[in-house]
């Protein structure tokens, strides 16, 4: 089974790409998975446009991962009761029609699971959730109902690293869940 992470944190120290990447290092413990890990989806990645330009090479390896991929897992952060606008941009690149693939045809049938951090309580996480999930649909994907939030990330992702703490478990029982999805 081939699983895809795209991560759509944008700060130097984002949480959310150091959540993507706690996730990548427990999936790519299990034997039976190959999991793919991108957490830089906007240096070189200029706003998509209607005119036809060739996919940024940065994307390259994403897309490349997307076509083998059986389920995937997108990392955003949280913004004014949204998601990331640099996640979408990606996601609307990779979303482009190329050789043999139709538009959204790479991601149509394809389970998707959110995942993301936050510094506080993520007051309006869910809200945001809800619109990313709802654009994921419209791409084709089958998105995955529960989603994984990480509180006081700042506090949290140092806990990641230690089998033992509560912080791990929560994240072990999701993606275990994701597995079986």
């Amino acid at each position: 089974m081939n699983y895809t992470l795209l991560s759509g944190g944008v700060r130097k120290e984002s949480t959310n790409n150091k959540l993507a990447q706690s996730a990548y290092g427990y999936l790519s413990k299990l034997s039976s998975l190959k999991v793919d890990l991108f957490d830089d989806l906007t240096t070189g990645i200029p706003f998509v446009s209607e005119s036809v330009e060739p996919l940024p090479k940065t994307l390259i390896p994403a897309r490349e991962s997307l076509i083998h991929s059986d389920k995937v897992i997108v990392f955003s952060p949280i913004l004014n009761g949204g998601y990331a606008p640099s996640l979408k941009n990606a996601l609307d690149w990779l979303s482009l029609s190329f050789d043999n693939f139709e538009y959204n045809e790479l991601f149509k049938g394809k389970k998707i699971a959110i995942m993301s951090s936050v510094l506080g309580q993520g007051g309006n996480s869910q809200d945001a959730r809800d619109m990313l999930g709802h654009q994921l649909e419209k791409y084709g994907f089958i998105c995955y109902k529960e989603s994984f939030l990480l509180k006081d990330a700042e506090e949290s992702i140092p806990h990641l690293d230690d089998e033992s703490s509560q912080v791990y478990k929560e994240l072990g029982n999701f993606l275990q869940k994701f597995i079986i999805f």
